[in-house]
């Protein structure tokens, strides 16, 4: 597999543009693309989404409230049980106490009050029976009515509870959308950039790939022919092979694209980067092993890839090639140079690049 370094730029852009707006929601342009193709769906889903949660938080409360009723009745059984204890037992001590005889009065006095103690507690066990197990149960049944009138409260302010959580979400999406929609022309780059890395890396691990390649040149280099100045240069990818160096712009456009004259020639670009590489190398010589014709030239080619559509037309030193034809392309020209001249030739481009950066 090819070797590959840097990120391709549309992306760097992307997330930059992206985190600027706060939103941090992708990792990738596949991420991005299935956003795109799904946001209906996941827009629709959010709705649904709030409703089944309002169901579930209905259901979580009404089964607390089932729980609650549950406990207060095992609550009122329990306290039932021993309220009748206590009356049998207050029996039992009246009936004792009755059937003694003291012989001193104030024996006899005592007992005496201790019945009367008896029979009013008796009494008031009794008359009290119902609100005593009633008391009971008090916190239970606080907690149930407190759940029942927030049940009532949700039930009655159903529509507006959901329509307000589903408003948050559904406005970040939308505005996600927005922002998403005014990359559109990066995320198309991206898109047919990313497909450019991935047909690069079927290619043996001697082709070294630099994305995103970008220098400044300071004089800049003069283009006598074109009288033009080039202070600075940016190339998609930059291919070093054994067989040379291929300048790859990568162009992600319709027919319509292709045709509209309002937009840059992509064959003017490359030819400019062309001359400017060119020129780079032959003032900035790389040592390459000695050949008895003579010195030996690194060669570079121009590729324009198209991933969709192409032009009929040929280009005077520029191919412009389908993403299906770019690797047989590339394979098509015989190796040149060593292992050591390759390693010489990529670590001088790569270390170019990090200096940029």
């Amino acid at each position: 597999m090819a070797q590959v370094y840097g990120q391709i730029e549309p992306l760097k852009q992307i997330r930059e543009r992206l985190n600027l707006k706060g939103i941090d929601r992708f990792n990738s342009i596949r991420e991005i693309d299935a956003f795109l193709k799904n946001y209906q769906t996941e827009k629709d889903s959010v709705y649904i989404h709030f409703q089944v949660e309002f169901e579930n938080k209905i259901n979580e409360i009404e089964a607390a409230i089932k729980d609650n009723q549950r406990a207060s009745e095992n609550c009122e059984r329990a306290k039932n049980i021993k309220l009748d204890d206590k009356i049998s037992r207050n029996h039992a001590n009246l009936s004792k106490y009755r059937s003694k005889r003291p012989k001193f009065f104030l024996f006899r006095f005592f007992v005496f009050l201790l019945c009367k103690f008896f029979e009013w507690r008796i009494h008031y066990l009794e008359k009290n029976y119902s609100s005593i197990i009633h008391r009971s149960s008090k916190k239970y049944r606080k907690i149930i009515a407190d759940d029942s009138r927030r049940v009532s409260k949700l039930l009655l302010h159903r529509e507006e509870i959901i329509a307000s959580r589903t408003k948050k979400v559904i406005d970040k999406l939308e505005f996600t959308k927005e922002v998403v929609d005014e990359l559109s022309h990066l995320i198309a780059g991206a898109v047919g950039e990313n497909k450019v890395v991935n047909e690069i890396k079927k290619l043996p691990d001697d082709n070294i790939l630099i994305n995103d390649f970008s220098l400044n040149f300071s004089p800049p280099i003069y283009n006598k022919k074109e009288k033009d100045r080039i202070h600075s240069i940016q190339i998609d990818h930059l291919l070093i092979t054994k067989a040379g160096v291929f300048i790859l712009e990568t162009k992600n456009w319709s027919k319509n694209s292709i045709n509209s004259y309002s937009l840059w020639s992509p064959i003017e670009q490359i030819r400019r980067t062309s001359y400017a590489l060119f020129v780079l190398l032959k003032k900035r010589k790389i040592r390459l092993k000695w050949h008895h014709w003579g010195e030996k030239q690194i060669p570079i080619r121009s590729i324009v890839v198209m991933i969709n559509k192409k032009p009929k037309e040929e280009f005077q030193f520029v191919k412009v090639k389908t993403l299906r034809e770019l690797n047989g392309y590339i394979k098509y020209f015989e190796p040149i140079f060593s292992d050591s001249e390759l390693s010489k030739i990529s670590n001088y481009f790569i270390n170019l690049s990090h200096k940029n950066q």
